[in-house]
């Protein structure tokens, strides 16, 4: 990002003195966030300790996880009300603060996540009415979220059925199309034939992302 070029390196300085001090992160830490997500250190010092008070008082993170979630999650580049809105939201669906927290140590990135929005809504309903799991599974798998839905949830949703029939192990998500293929019982050419014809037929329409031509959200009643 080339706007960091242009910041004193002093403020640098203060934000990364302001990180130790205040999160526990290290030099190392700091210098990787700044590379990995440079515009969560190029907020002001104000909004970085608004969000670190935040963090650590009203969403309740210890030490280490605050750490954690400051160092990989990114955070710091959006509004202190963005971060409040999605945690609200995520009571609204139910879940407690406590619960919150579970989900951020399993996945430090969570915040960053827009599960209001239509793309995840249809994600949050995939999970309930075709994997016929509660919202509550997202507390040993978060990072279900970050995974494709037409890309890669519902396909291999319906291999499942189809090929092993068995549901889907939510942890198969994170398996090499290989591995994927191996746990199936078929070879990697088969796997490649039934995904292609699933995205050639009508489920691939209908759990379509939202934001592309066809997609049809509906939203996820919460409770």
């Amino acid at each position: 990002m080339p706007e960091v070029l242009g910041v004193d390196s002093g403020v640098l300085a203060a934000k990364a003195d302001y990180l130790a001090q205040a999160a526990g992160l290290s030099r190392r830490e700091v210098a990787a966030l700044l590379v990995r997500d440079p515009a969560a250190m190029l907020c002001s010092l104000d909004h970085l300790q608004q969000t670190v008070q935040w963090l650590s008082e009203g969403l309740g993170l210890d030490a280490d996880l605050l750490r954690h979630v400051l160092s990989k999650g990114g955070v710091a580049k959006y509004p202190l009300a963005t971060l409040q809105e999605r945690v609200a939201f995520w009571l609204r669906l139910g879940f407690g603060l406590g619960e919150v927290r579970c989900m951020l140590e399993r996945m430090p990135r969570l915040l960053l996540y827009p599960v209001h929005e239509p793309k995840y809504q249809l994600k949050l309903r995939f999970l309930t009415e075709e994997l016929g799991l509660p919202l509550g599974a997202l507390l040993s798998f978060p990072t279900y979220l970050s995974y494709s839905l037409p890309g890669r949830i519902a396909p291999r949703a319906a291999a499942a059925r189809a090929l092993a029939g068995r549901a889907l192990p939510l942890q198969q998500l994170t398996r090499k199309d290989e591995q994927w293929a191996a746990w199936l019982g078929v070879g990697p050419e088969e796997w490649c034939a039934f995904q292609q014809a699933w995205r050639a037929g009508p489920e691939a329409r209908r759990w379509a992302d939202p934001e592309s031509p066809g997609g049809q959200p509906r939203r996820v009643p919460s409770g």
